[in-house]
């Protein structure tokens, strides 16, 4: 896994824990470097040449940045559905929710809930150019762009959201969510067989609620992301609209994506 997957230590510890539970981290690290992989590959560090630093790596932000992108479901009682998801740079809460269309209809709808979902305000957003998101792109048969106002960015403008796009062609470049969007597949619908829409929706509600509260990132301190938003609240209150305990009772009351 180490030398395959390039996993780091901590990604390694959550894997190995799994299956033996009282692992110790230090015992991980003893193993690693007994087996000649105390580090990654060199050609996994920046050209910066700074240790410990790796391709992916965000500018460091407050809560409200949030990274946006929308992948397939598999195909259920005949009928096609999609997820979008959302993740905060920050603090890592994310944020899920299924729709039977890809459009502009749902890409709003989704964040009217991200809105109502999170804690602190929502200042910048960051999506793909796909029509569900933005005209920015999109021309008419004459090859003239349409002057038509898009009610994702319309809704953005109302709320006070920087909608920020990233390059055509280049999704690397939204990254944090394409990762995200990665590990709902790995955690539940690429090893989940479901026979039912409902069934499905559970899945990814119950994957949804251990990635927020149970899951720890080692960029975050070893935190869960509710615990992180947490953190910030005591460091910067005037980022926040809400407590933090508004999402322990948004996932009781939702009980489904």
């Amino acid at each position: 896994m180490r030398r395959t997957a390039e996993m780091s230590l901590d990604e390694l510890l959550e894997a190995a824990q799994e299956v033996i539970p009282h692992l110790r981290r230090s015992s991980l690290h003893r193993l690693l470097v007994r087996h000649g992989c105390r580090r990654l590959p060199k050609n996994q560090q920046q050209d910066s040449g700074q240790p410990g630093t790796f391709p992916g790596t965000f500018k460091e932000y407050g809560p409200g940045y949030l990274h946006v992108d929308c992948f397939y479901l598999p195909k259920l009682e005949g009928q096609k559905h999609y997820c979008l998801v959302a993740i905060d740079r920050a603090t890592r809460l994310v944020f899920l929710w299924v729709y039977q269309h890809k459009n502009k209809e749902a890409a709003t709808d989704f964040l009217a809930r991200c809105l109502e979902f999170y804690p602190f305000k929502i200042e910048k957003l960051l999506t793909d150019n796909g029509l569900e998101f933005t005209l920015a792109t999109f021309k008419n048969r004459w090859g003239t762009k349409t002057k038509t106002a898009h009610p994702f960015e319309r809704m953005c403008q109302e709320q006070g959201i920087e909608h920020r796009k990233t390059r055509p062609y280049t999704p690397k470049t939204n990254g944090m969510v394409e990762r995200t969007n990665g590990l709902i597949k790995q955690g539940a619908t690429k090893v989940h067989t479901y026979q039912s829409v409902e069934q499905m929706k559970d899945d990814l509600h119950s994957w949804f609620v251990f990635y927020n509260f149970h899951r720890r990132h080692c960029r975050s301190g070893r935190l869960t992301p509710y615990e992180a938003a947490c953190r910030w609240r005591d460091k910067q209150p005037d980022l926040f609209i809400k407590q933090p305990a508004h999402l322990l009772s948004y996932c009781s009351q939702t009980g489904g994506t």
